[in-house]
């Protein structure tokens, strides 16, 4: 102990694992307390070395990934108080079902608390590692549509920006913001597109970074 603080060292433990434990006084092996607890405590994800692929094909998050509410104007408050990303098996606006097996990634910024304009929330990856590598792709799938309501203003700004990190903390944009509308659709259609953004040599040969995609509404 220091200072009324016990400490130990653990070895062989598994990555993202969570873990009980319990406490008891031993005093030269004869005087002991009873034992209190349990406790828990969840260990770090270890990076994935790249390549590395997710598919969204059940109804929660996958092991290690996570979400982050986006603070609007530098403001510590977030525009939405809770998150706004399921994984479902259809959509609306557009109508959607999923782009492979049973379920994808749904960001909807409309139907639930404060989802107002300008709201964002962040899909984060877990954590992976470049060590080797000279260039980061990153390559996912988005649902595009030529609405024939949703097409004109505000409307035109919503979509998805690809974001990178080395601590999960401060991010950097990778390529523009990747619309939800396009115009280059039928009138009232919508597809899933497959979209490729290269990331800066900045995430060459790290042992530890994030990606992040940030779902942006301009309208609420």
């Amino acid at each position: 102990t220091a200072g009324g603080v016990v400490t130990a060292s653990l070895s062989t433990l598994a990555s993202s694992q969570q873990y009980y434990f319990w406490v008891r006084s031993n005093c030269n092996g004869t005087d002991k307390s009873a034992w209190v607890g349990s406790a828990t405590f969840t260990t770090a994800c270890a990076p994935f070395p790249i390549s590395y692929s997710q598919g969204f094909n059940i109804a929660s998050a996958p092991s290690c990934w996570s979400t982050q509410l986006v603070p609007i104007g530098g403001t510590a408050t977030a525009a939405s108080t809770g998150t706004k990303i399921s994984y479902v098996t259809t959509g609306s606006n557009p109508t959607t079902g999923p782009q492979e097996s049973t379920n994808f990634v749904q960001y909807n910024s409309y139907s639930s608390t404060n989802g107002g304009a300008g709201a964002e929330e962040r899909l984060v990856s877990t954590p992976m590692s470049s060590i080797g590598t000279t260039s980061v792709d990153v390559k996912f799938y988005w649902r595009n549509e030529n609405s024939t309501t949703y097409n004109s203003g505000l409307y035109l700004n919503e979509g998805v920006q690809v974001q990178y990190s080395t601590d999960g903390v401060t991010w950097t944009d990778a390529g523009a913001l990747i619309p939800r509308y396009d115009g280059s659709l039928g009138s009232g259609t919508a597809t899933w597109n497959l979209k490729t953004i290269t990331v800066p040599s900045a995430l060459a040969n790290l042992a530890t970074f994030y990606v992040a995609l940030k779902f942006h509404s301009s309208f609420g």
